[in-house]
């Protein structure tokens, strides 16, 4: 097993921040950390895919991350030996969870980036109650970085070269900043992303002043809006469940927001594990009209 080289402190810090889930915390950022090494490991040397019968794409490197996120879930202790598990790579997957406790796990969320070589790919660690995230963890390797947050205490950003700890906080989006500066936009680099974009700003938003397109793989882009570093993001296709639950508690507790196109929070655990068509902004206050 790959082992974890966090500072003690740093671990000390998180406790101190996250509260009651801060034991849990720093157990799911030292799996999160092992798998970050262990997935740039695999893929410089011995990387392995194929395909699944949805057509998509899946690697050793997911299922190894699986494996050390599971054995770490398992030594959490009874206060957690209720909680239900559903895995993108744990199928079959139950009919639905929408109440009680329940992780929601993505071991490699941008698998296809991750094997072509790109950055932008990362492991989601997600806590739920009653279908709302109440904790997540989000490692990003690439960059060495790891994100997390609970339910009231905050978003908070780990740099792992450095064993330092930061609060982050979404860049705030109000509709003076919109009409100056224009939105700040991230977007999938899958084919018709850009357009279909284009096409719902015009139609629903009222064609906002546009500062940037960036495009970028995987849920990095919540954590970018969650930082402060872009203010919008529109999913007009399919995600499921463990794509967004764990990015959705850091933007919310950076003070983002997850909306579906009337108004409404993500919630999960529903039958088939879909997400609807939503949309991610830098702020949690009405901005379009």
């Amino acid at each position: 097993m790959h082992k974890c080289f966090l500072k003690p402190f740093l671990f000390d810090k998180i406790k101190s921040q996250i509260g009651s889930l801060g034991e849990c915390t720093c157990a799911l950022v030292e799996a999160s950390l092992n798998v970050s090494r262990l997935v740039l490991e695999t893929r410089k040397s011995g990387l392995e895919t194929q395909e699944k019968k949805d057509g998509t794409p899946v690697s050793n490197a997911d299922k190894l991350a699986q494996d050390i996120i599971l054995e770490k879930i398992s030594t959490l202790g009874e206060k957690f030996s209720h909680v239900g598990i559903v895995s993108e790579e744990l199928p079959p997957l139950p009919p639905a969870f929408q109440y009680g406790d329940f992780w929601l796990i993505d071991p490699l969320d941008g698998t296809k980036g991750f094997i072509i070589g790109k950055k932008e790919f990362c492991t989601n660690i997600a806590l739920l109650k009653d279908g709302k995230p109440i904790l997540g963890v989000v490692a990003v390797p690439a960059f060495s970085s790891i994100y997390f947050a609970s339910q009231g205490k905050g978003a908070w950003k780990i740099n792992a070269q450095t064993s330092s700890l930061k609060q982050i906080h979404c860049q705030k989006l109000t509709r003076d900043s919109l009409s100056e500066k224009g939105l700040r936009i991230l977007s999938s680099s899958r084919h018709n992303s850009r357009r279909n974009l284009k096409q719902h700003l015009q139609k629903n938003r009222n064609n906002p002043k546009i500062a940037f397109i960036h495009e970028i793989g995987s849920a990095v882009k919540i954590l970018k809006i969650a930082e402060g570093h872009a203010d919008y993001y529109y999913q007009p296709g399919a995600t499921m469940a463990w794509d967004i639950a764990a990015p959705q508690i850091i933007l919310e507790e950076a003070g983002g927001a997850i909306r579906t196109l009337d108004g409404q929070c993500l919630s999960y655990g529903k039958n088939n594990w879909k997400n609807t068509i939503f949309e991610v902004l830098g702020t949690s206050e009405k901005i379009f009209d």
